[in-house]
Formats: C-alpha cells, structure tokens, sequence
C-alpha cells in the first residue's frame, strides 16, 4: 500500500514538473510570435500598389513570395518587405529605377510636384500615385521620404520640414502675391511670402519654406557683349575677356513659347544674351532675350593637310591695310606686308588678336597654310588665339562669302548651274544647323574647314559657284520650319539610303529611294541586291557615271585585317564587337588569326551593308555602320575597276568607295598541324575575295552627281533638293529677320 501511495506521488510530481516547463515553453513560443503593431505591417495590397508599374510577370512572383509568407507566419513586416521589394526590382527592372528617395518639395500642382532630390539637388516633377487612404498634404518646403521611380511617387514614408535654395531663378511675373517662376527645364507658380520684394524679370536666389517663397535675393549685376566662346575655363565675351560660370549656370530663352536652353543653345558670335554675375564676378546665369538671323559664320582654319585645329606660327598679309587689336594694344599692318605670329609675339595683350581689313572686299592670305589651290586667301575678319595646345585661327566672315569657297571644293564649277544652286542650298542649310547648334563654342566657332563639316577653301573661287550662291540667296532647306541636316555625297549606285546606315535613328526627310525613272526595287536580300548590283540600271540617272558601278579584288593580309579592326575599334568601340560566351561584346582586338568566313548579315534601306561578320581561327567579329565595312574590306590591293565594263581604273585608298557591295570569297583549304608526329588536318581558308559595288560615299541624302544628271535633263534646283529631301520645304531668310 505504501509503495503505491509513493509510486503515485512521484507520478503527480512528473506530471505537475511536465505541466510547468510545457507552459513555460508554450509561453515562450507564444512570445516569439507577438504579432506586430498594424502600423508596423504591410498589407498585399500596399505591396501590389507599389509594384503597380513593374511588367505582370516580376509583380506576380514578388506577390507569390509574399502571399506564402503571409500564410507561414500571419503578417508582413513593412520595412523589411519594402527592403526585399526594391531589392528585387532592381534586379527583375532596373529601368524602373524603383528606390527609396529623399525629395524636397518646390511646388505642388494637383496631382504632381515639383521637388529637388536632396541629395543631388535636380529638379524634376513626379507623379504620386499613394493609395487614397494614405494620401499626405504636400506644401512647399516639405522634405519627403519616398518609395518612388525617376519620375512616380508610390509612397511617402515620412515628412518633416526643411529649406530650399534655388539658386538664379528667373522670376516671370509676379501678380497677386505669387510668383511665376522658370527653373532650369520648369515653369512653374508659387506662393510669395516675401512682402519686401515686389519686382519681377529679374534673376533671384529664392528661398523655399512654409509653403512659399520666404525670401528673395536679387541678382543685379549684367552685362552684354558679343560672346566669342564657351570654354571649360568660362565664357569669352568681346572686349572683356573670359567670366568663370558657376557649375549650376542657368540659361533662359526669355522670348517665344518656353523651352529649356542651355550653353549649347547660346549663338557664338553674337550679342543676343545678357550674363548674370554674382559678387565673385562668376556668371551664374545666361538671358537670351532673342535671336535673329544669323549672317556671320565663324571657320577654324586647320592646319596644311586639314591635320590639326593648332598652328605653331601663323604668317599673313593682306591685299589691303589691315588693322589689329588684342586688349589694349593695336596696330596697322600695310598692304602686302607678312607678318608672323608665334605665341611669343608682342601683338599679344590677352589671348586674342583680331585682324580686320579696312576693306569690306579685302582677302587675307594664310602664307603658312596649303591647300589644293596653293596659299589660301580668306575674305572678311581673321582671329589668332593663343592656347596651351597652340595658335588657332578664326575666320569671321559672312555666310554667303564662306559658301563662295565651299561650292566650288564640294562640287565640281563645271556641273550644270541648277545642280550648283542645289549645291549652294544645301550648303547654306548645313552650315545655317551649325550655325544654330554653336558644336565647336569651346573653339568659338560654328565649323571647321574640313570634311568633317564642308571643306572650304581647298579650291578656288569660281564665277559660276558664286553665281549660284547669290542666285539663292538667304534660301534654306526647312521641314517644320526648322532647318534639316542636308547631308550630301558624290554618287549613287541608283539608291539611296537613310542614317540608319550610321546606326542612327532616321529622320522623316531622309528617304530610301531610287535615284531615276521607272519602280524601286526591293534590296533588302543578298540575292535580290547581289543581282541588282551586277547589272547596269539604265533607267538611274547616273548610270554613265564612272563610279555608278565598281569592281574590287584583293588577296587576305591577316596582319592588315587586324590592324584595320583595332583602328576602327578604337574609333568607336560599340560598332566593332567580339563573339563571347556571353554574345557580342565591345572588347580589345589583339587577335584574329586566318580569315575563315565572311557573312553579311544586314543592310540598310537601299542596300548599303550594316553589319558584317568576320570569323577568324582566333576571334569572330561584328562589324557594325557602312563607314567601318568600307574602311574593313579595303584590303592590301588598292586598285579600283570602273564604269560599264569596268575597263576605267580607279584607286581605293583605305576605304572602299561604298558600302552599296556584294562579296565573293574565294576559300581553299589549307592543311594544319595537329601534332607533329601523328597527323594534320584540312581547314577551309578565305585567301582572297572580289567585291561588287556601285556609287561612291555613304549614300544619305543628296546624290551630286544625281543632282548633276537631273539638272541635266532640266530639273530646276528647287525640284532637285524636294527629290531628295522629302516633304521639305524652301525658305527664304528673310535680311529684316537680322
């Protein structure tokens, strides 16, 4: 009885001992699993709305991953999901640009802002797409913390107070205690709790807090003067010298409809922009208070050979007296006198010396340049700048005198004159673009005198050029009103072609189209074009042209393969690529080894080749724009077969004449060593290849020797330039518009 009554005590003490540590573990898992707060929660919903513009596909496995943990362990911990969240789409989307941002708000409009990332201080407009409930008052002078893209707010974590500076702002108007305000690419209105100030037009600090405007700091320091260059150390102004800028300058078109300017925008050569300076004499902002018609263009004049922009010394003389200026000195060289300038020359009172004929008809002659006519003369205004790299010289003078020496070295005086006014006007409207663009203001020029714009001066003037300039005086080619790129080259193959030829996106007056009488032909194919290519197209209008049809041939030199593609790739890396395991890269050739195969892969409209592949025993290579295949298959061979019979022979120097080709390999094959003492084997081998082509250039725009044969057959200039630059129009600048 008594073993009993102690089996059974120590039995109750085993079960009340078990009972204690189960509750104390039951305890315990339930305090690993306290639910959250709610606001410390995030709901699928929430999840969803934030991956609102990710594709279905990435937004369906997030929400997957989410919905099975939701189940596994009853919630979803906001910050923790959101982490997970952007970490995911940047991976799945990175063009989503999903992050978390700080943002401070300038001006709120319905449903978007206007805000400056705090961190990099751009400004930019978001969107907010929050979810309703959550919605947040935004007032000026908030600072947001954000889930959002570049351009979308999805959630808006946190908000406190801060301070905006921006810095040069144009203020528009000022009516009715707001502000009209332009900022950088924005033109927007906000509250002006500043009463002190009740101006407007004026460049201003403003400073944004509590909704508005809290203060106004004026800018009211100006100056105007032509301006000669924009370079990185600052802005050139005539007479004054060069302004540093600040790094944020702010330009502003302050006439028309608003659009963004910047630097770029601003017209080298002419006062049309006042410069707004701080206390360091920095120029912290650009007004461009209008634009006229632009009549000086502003030429460097290369070196012999058009080699570089720099001249050691530079001799001149003038066929009448000339008179100089740099800083405060100045001075009369007689006519006829040389005189030579080096960068040591006493002339020099600041960087610039400016030479100006006291004759309007006056020619400058250049003693220490040559050009295909001997020593060059040069109408209007020269300039001498001193610079690190050397002496760079200017040549002002007005457009139509500059195009006087540009037809005539683009285009043969001999061709019939409607085709040199069809020259002249395209000349004009190439030059006008870059007249417009200001592409070289770091030298204070529009152009160069090299084909790497329109070679001027290489040959003499010519009565019959010059007739053609003047005979279209001020007309320029125009599509919306807006001057087109009116490229040019000598001669089709009886098409032509658009700028995806360059691997560039087209513009709509740049048209793929035959160049003659009777239908086109589709050329996309290697049959379709390889027959067309071999045959003589009587009904194209340059079909007598030497340079209409062409033949090459030339034997495999690996050695100079090779060197051709390390040249062209480190001209532009992205359009020479190597075959890898992870596709076509851009990489550094330092090997091709035996050319084994050959293979166009895509042409352009018209037929010119786009891409070609290149296998070698070592490397396979892509070959990509018509520029880099004429430069590639140009082999050791340099001799040309032209014309009908291609009895006439020309040269290839370097460069095939076009990329309008078909190619004939000729492949052997050769034995290989495998291991000296068991066997060798037989590869095939591409030892020589002949080339079929036609025309002569890239093929864009208008044909000259078309333009030549249309003329011809009496087609008048006008007609000519609608022909190849379609749905254009002809606009006559006007002399009031100056």
């Amino acid at each position: 009885m008594r073993r009993r009554i102690i089996i059974l005590c120590v039995s109750i003490f085993l079960l009340a001992v078990t009972f204690v540590i189960g509750s104390r573990n039951l305890i315990k898992q339930a305090e690993e699993k306290v639910i959250p707060p709610l606001e410390e929660q995030i709901t699928i919903a929430e999840i969803e709305h934030l991956l609102s513009d990710a594709d279905d596909e990435y937004k369906q496995i997030f929400l997957n991953r989410c919905k099975i943990k939701l189940e596994e362990q009853g919630y979803l911990l906001r910050t923790e999901e959101t982490e997970n969240l952007i970490t995911y789409i940047k991976e799945a989307q990175p063009e989503l640009q999903l992050d978390e941002r700080k943002l401070d708000v300038i001006c709120v409009s319905d449903n978007s802002i206007l805000v400056q990332h705090t961190e990099e201080e751009i400004v930019s407009t978001y969107q907010i797409k929050q979810m309703q409930e959550n919605q947040t008052v935004i007032r000026p002078g908030d600072s947001l913390h954000t889930i959002s893209t570049a351009d979308t707010i999805f959630k808006i974590m946190d908000t406190e107070k801060t301070k905006i500076l921006l810095q040069a702002t144009w203020i528009k108007a000022n009516t009715q205690d707001k502000l009209t305000v332009k900022y950088g690419e924005e033109e927007f209105c906000i509250d002006n709790m500043d009463s002190s100030y009740s101006g407007y037009e004026d460049i201003a600090d403003l400073m944004i807090a509590e909704g508005g405007v809290t203060e106004v700091s004026v800018y009211t320091d100006k100056i105007n003067a032509r301006l000669l260059s924009i370079k990185q150390q600052g802005i050139e102004l005539e007479g004054i010298g060069i302004l540093p800028y600040t790094e944020d300058i702010q330009v502003y078109k302050l006439f028309g409809e608003y659009e963004p300017y910047t630097l770029s925008d601003l017209k080298i050569g002419y006062a049309f922009t006042d410069f707004v300076l701080n206390d360091k004499k920095e120029v912290v902002a650009a007004l461009v208070s209008g634009e006229g018609y632009l009549d000086k263009i502003r030429v460097v004049v290369k070196t012999t050979g058009f080699e570089s922009a720099y001249h050691e010394e530079v001799v001149l003389s003038c066929d009448t007296d000339m008179e100089w200026k740099s800083g405060e000195k100045y001075g009369v060289i007689e006519s006829g006198e040389q005189v030579r300038i080096s960068s040591n020359s006493e002339m020099f009172d600041h960087s610039r010396i400016t030479l100006t004929p006291v004759a309007l008809s006056a020619e400058t002659k250049i003693h220490s340049v040559e050009r295909n006519q001997g020593v060059p003369a040069y109408r209007g205004v020269l300039e001498v700048e001193k610079t690190e790299e050397g002496l760079l010289i200017i040549n002002e003078l007005s457009l139509d005198e500059y195009l006087y020496s540009v037809v005539p070295s683009e285009m043969p005086a001999s061709y019939p004159l409607e085709a040199l006014k069809a020259q002249a006007v395209s000349a004009r409207t190439y030059a006008y673009a870059h007249m417009l663009s200001s592409r070289l203001h770091n030298y204070g020029a529009h152009v160069d005198d090299s084909a790497a714009f329109q070679v001027y001066n290489n040959i003499m003037e010519n009565e019959a050029t010059t007739r053609a300039v003047r005979e279209t005086e001020g007309v320029i080619v125009t599509k919306n009103n807006v001057p087109v790129t009116t490229y040019f080259y000598s001669t089709s193959c009886g098409y032509g072609t658009d700028l995806t030829a360059w691997m560039s996106e087209n513009d709509s007056y740049l048209c793929s189209k035959k160049i003659g009488e009777g239908e086109s032909l589709e050329l996309s194919s290697e049959e379709a074009f390889g027959a067309y290519i071999r045959q003589r197209d009587e009904s194209c209008y340059e079909a007598e042209d030497s340079y209409f049809r062409w033949k090459y041939a030339t034997p495999v030199n690996e050695e100079l393969l090779l060197e051709n593609l390390k040249k062209r790739y480190k001209a532009n890396p992205q359009q020479i690529l190597t075959k890898t395991a992870d596709g076509f890269i851009a990489s550094e050739i330092d090997k091709f080894g035996t050319l084994q195969g050959m293979e166009i892969e895509k042409r352009a409209p018209g037929g010119a080749v786009t891409q070609l592949l290149l296998v070698g025993s070592e490397a396979t290579i892509r070959i990509l724009s018509e520029k880099n295949v004429r430069y590639i298959l140009a082999g050791e061979s340099t001799k040309l077969f032209l014309g009908k019979d291609y009895t006439k022979e020309g040269k290839a120097n370097g460069m095939l004449p076009s990329a309008f080709l078909t190619i004939n390999p000729e492949i052997k094959k050769v034995s290989e060593d495998v291991d000296a003492d068991v066997a060798t084997s037989e590869k095939e081998k591409i030892v020589a290849y002949e080339i079929y082509g036609g025309g002569f250039g890239h093929g864009i725009g208008m044909s000259q020797n078309g333009a030549r044969r249309m003329a011809d057959r009496g087609m008048p200039y006008d007609e000519i330039l609608r022909f190849f630059y379609v749905e254009t129009d002809l606009r006559e600048m006007k002399k009031e518009e100056k």
